[in-house]
């Protein structure tokens, strides 16, 4: 009788074993230094990227930051500690900084996207506006203006009605 050995794991368990394993042995390191220990943070890892939370100075702050960033496997360290003292750790302004360039790119890309959307719909309203007014004279420039307010509120929608929300 062949029992096997069992259902397959379910896709992606190694990694969240892997972080399991990787979350225990920073916890472990966390515990045995003196800086550290007692000072309540909470340890998570997600596809191998340590999130340290909790409050503690900024000493242990940055001690938790180095002690985690030093455990083999580890990718990458969010250091969310907060520290009483309102001193923000080195770790978390570099943080900061990166997230404010990536907002500034993101935003300045959208804006020339949509000022090049502006650009074509212009040009292609007028070249429209032009052949309907020859062609059929005022009644078309009527239909040709009608699909153009279409076209705008449509332009609306897709570049900043959505931006806004976020």
């Amino acid at each position: 009788m062949d029992h096997g050995a069992g259902p397959e794991p379910a896709r992606g368990t190694e990694q969240t074993d892997a972080d399991l394993r990787l979350a225990h042995l920073v916890a472990y390191r966390l515990l045995v230094d003196d800086e550290v220990r007692y000072r309540g943070l909470a340890i998570a890892v997600q596809n191998r990227v340590v999130i340290l939370t909790g409050q503690a100075d900024a000493a242990a702050t940055e001690a938790a930051g180095a002690i985690a960033r030093g455990c083999p496997g580890v990718l990458d360290v969010c250091n969310l500690v907060d520290v009483p003292d309102g001193r923000i750790p080195a770790d978390r302004e570099r943080f900061d900084e990166i997230v404010a360039g990536l907002l500034t790119q993101r935003s300045g890309a959208g804006r020339a996207r949509a000022l090049t959307a502006a650009a074509v719909f212009t040009v292609v309203v007028w070249s429209l506006l032009l052949g309907a007014t020859v062609r059929y004279g005022w009644a078309g420039v009527g239909v040709v203006a009608a699909a153009s307010l279409i076209l705008l509120g449509l332009l609306y929608l897709l570049f900043f009605r959505r931006r806004t929300r976020r």
